[in-house]
């Protein structure tokens, strides 16, 4: 007899196995058992980040994905779905032996060359080039990602009209999740990329870390805190730039079960600052690995509604 298991499910079986060993031992009742170190992805734990479906002129649609869970994922597990007249159509697989580390970007394409040569690439070893891919249409479609057994992981039913108002054209411009908390399939999870970034990020954090609100401006130095002592994003830097002198503000991050786990700041604020945290709750403890929502909201007045509100995905690496 032959047990796979896979590793997401040792931690709370593995004791009973051992247990089961003991009792069998030299029996040969509890046979072989093969460990699968390799997590079987489930919904939501990778998410669609970013889609460029408009490319400019001889270009190439692109589908960044983001690694939401704190395990690393083999790709070739997953599958870019057509998604046609309401059935699955053709299965698209993702590259083999490719691993999407915890809280890291991979993006999809059929022209790696042409992405490299129209978009700023962080990490060229996160994009890859696939054989084919989905059609994305211009005006409206369905990215589906899903496992080999048809197991939907995450969906992004697009529209061209989620894009911003503000642009004239936008041709050549990616959407991209503002949030990692909010639905794939709700229009306010996505925006359109920053300008100032190149009007896409294959592989980089998404332009929305740096939100501005109403003549408010919030940065983050990092969508990704390490506090392990080591010198490299052990802190979140937070940069702001206000509007007015005196503004009232609270900064509050809070974990996935929705509790506030530190209250950051209260209070007025210059026209300009930065705010650090090290990765410590309220009572001076490190949080444990994780992705935080940190919520910014600013009000011209302590005695006024909160009329601004800013909400940045940050995460937690151990």
């Amino acid at each position: 007899m032959s047990m796979l298991l896979n590793k997401r499910k040792i931690e709370k079986i593995l004791p009973l196995l051992i247990f089961a060993g003991v009792l069998c031992f030299g029996r040969g009742a509890l046979g072989q058992i093969i460990l699968d170190t390799t997590p079987t992805v489930s919904r939501g734990e990778v998410l669609i980040s970013e889609l460029l479906f408009d490319p400019a002129v001889g270009g190439a649609d692109y589908v960044e994905l983001y690694n939401s869970s704190s395990l690393p994922v083999d790709l070739g597990q997953l599958f870019l779905v057509r998604w046609e007249g309401g059935t699955m159509r053709r299965f698209h697989p993702l590259p083999q032996g490719q691993m999407l580390a915890p809280q890291h970007y991979a993006c999809l394409t059929t022209d790696k060359a042409w992405v490299m040569t129209h978009y700023t690439v962080c990490d060229t070893g996160s994009l890859h080039q696939l054989a084919s891919m989905p059609p994305y249409p211009q005006g409206s479609g369905t990215v589906l990602l899903a496992l080999a057994d048809s197991t939907v992981i995450d969906r992004f039913d697009y529209d061209v009209h989620m894009h911003s108002p503000l642009l004239r054209d936008s041709k050549g411009v990616a959407l991209e999740r503002c949030s990692f908390w909010g639905d794939s399939g709700q229009p306010a999870t996505w925006t359109s990329a920053a300008s100032s970034a190149g009007f896409g990020t294959p592989t980089c954090a998404n332009s929305a870390s740096l939100g501005t609100m109403g003549g408010t401006l919030i940065s983050l130095s990092s969508t990704l805190i390490s506090p392990d002592g080591d010198g490299y994003n052990d802190q979140l830097v937070i940069t702001y730039s206000l509007p007015q002198d005196d503004m009232f503000a609270r900064l509050e991050l809070y974990d996935a079960a929705g509790r506030c786990v530190r209250s950051l700041f209260s209070g007025t604020l210059a026209t300009q600052g930065q705010m650090v945290w090290d990765g410590r709750d309220n009572s001076g403890q490190a949080l444990p690995a994780g992705s935080y929502l940190l919520l910014v909201r600013t009000s011209p007045s302590a005695g006024r509604r909160y009329w601004e509100t800013n909400r940045f995905t940050v995460n937690i690496w151990k």
